[in-house]
């Protein structure tokens, strides 16, 4: 079977995985990562994809993903690779986030403090944000150890 995302490790490439490897001290998925590169290096072993992801103890899917982020994107690529909702930006920057506090600390008179969907309706309507979610707003508030929560 032809594959579409073949693996060559140079020389450099090889020794920086042993390396990581051999230190042991870095995340899980970083670990497996390499031993899967050092596994399906073309200049090494021969076996097929399941019989080494059966191995390593993996699927399938992972052997692929893994080769495809090292061709398309490197060996950094490969064994550092980033989930996507880890990039997402914050709803609240460092401004709205001073706001939220300062809007958490004011309450109407009869009031012990505003609920949390209050002020993200109150967050709105001011026009610090286009939208947020009470839950934003919580863990926001959370974060700043404020005791309005």
């Amino acid at each position: 079977m032809k594959l579409k995302y073949v693996v060559h490790l140079n020389d450099e490439q090889r020794a920086t995985l042993k390396q990581v490897l051999n230190a042991g001290r870095a995340p899980a998925r970083k670990l497996t990562h390499a031993r899967i590169l050092l596994a399906v290096d073309k200049n090494g072993a021969a076996h097929s994809d399941l019989e080494t992801a059966d191995f390593l103890q993996v699927s399938a899917n992972t052997l692929y993903r893994v080769r495809r982020r090292f061709v398309e994107g490197g060996l950094e690529h490969a064994l550092n690779h980033l989930h996507p909702q880890h990039l997402k930006p914050h709803t609240l920057n460092e401004a709205a986030e001073a706001h939220l506090i300062a809007l958490a600390c004011t309450h109407e008179e009869g009031q012990a403090c505003l609920s949390l969907r209050l002020l993200a309706d109150n967050m709105v309507e001011l026009g610090h944000v286009p939208k947020v979610s009470h839950e934003t707003i919580r863990t926001t508030l959370k974060k700043m150890s404020s005791s309005r929560i």
